[in-house]
């Protein structure tokens, strides 16, 4: 799956990039940079967890733009909602 290179969220534009697992610092498969306006994925992941992923760093952005506050597990929740109607439309197989 190729990423898009940025993103708007609420107002705000994000560069989406990709990291490989030898700079990987701990166990999560992404994380985004609100204020550099950055959201950095793990490398080889699946299609299916690269977009999960990038949903729930977004939903984080949209989030700290908005001021509101989400636990891990809501935006986890989220995210999964979101792929689920992506693929509704037929975008991902």
């Amino acid at each position: 799956m190729k990423l898009p290179k940025t993103i708007e969220i609420m107002g705000h534009t994000f560069t989406v990039e990709e990291y490989p697992d030898s700079i990987a610092v701990d166990e999560s498969l992404g994380t985004g940079h609100f204020m550099s306006g950055m959201i950095a994925l793990r490398n080889g992941m699946s299609d299916d967890v690269k977009l999960s992923t990038l949903f729930h760093e977004a939903i984080h952005m949209a989030a700290r733009a908005t001021s509101l506050e989400m636990s891990e597990s809501q935006i986890s929740i989220a995210a999964i909602a979101a792929v689920s109607v992506h693929r509704a439309f037929g975008e991902v197989t």
